[in-house]
């Protein structure tokens, strides 16, 4: 008989890639614009799919207010 795999602590939480969207509440665009600049802490790649570790992104967001959105333009 199997027995059931141990869940998880809610501070180890992994999140998809939708849920990182719901939690965050950004576009898909900019949530590919702030992984690719390294301004997410607990981003992890698995295969092809990004993870997100939950309490570092409740964390980040409470330390920096909220995630910063605006573009930053070149000047020429």
């Amino acid at each position: 008989m199997r027995t059931k795999a141990p869940r998880e602590k809610p501070e180890t939480e992994l999140l998809s890639f939708r849920e990182a969207l719901a939690l965050l509440k950004v576009s898909r665009n900019t949530l590919y614009r702030l992984v690719n600049a390294g301004e997410i802490p607990g981003v992890r790649r698995v295969g092809r799919a990004w993870r997100f570790h939950r309490a570092s992104l409740i964390r980040w967001v409470s330390d920096t207010g909220r995630p910063d959105t605006r573009r930053k333009r070149k000047r020429r």
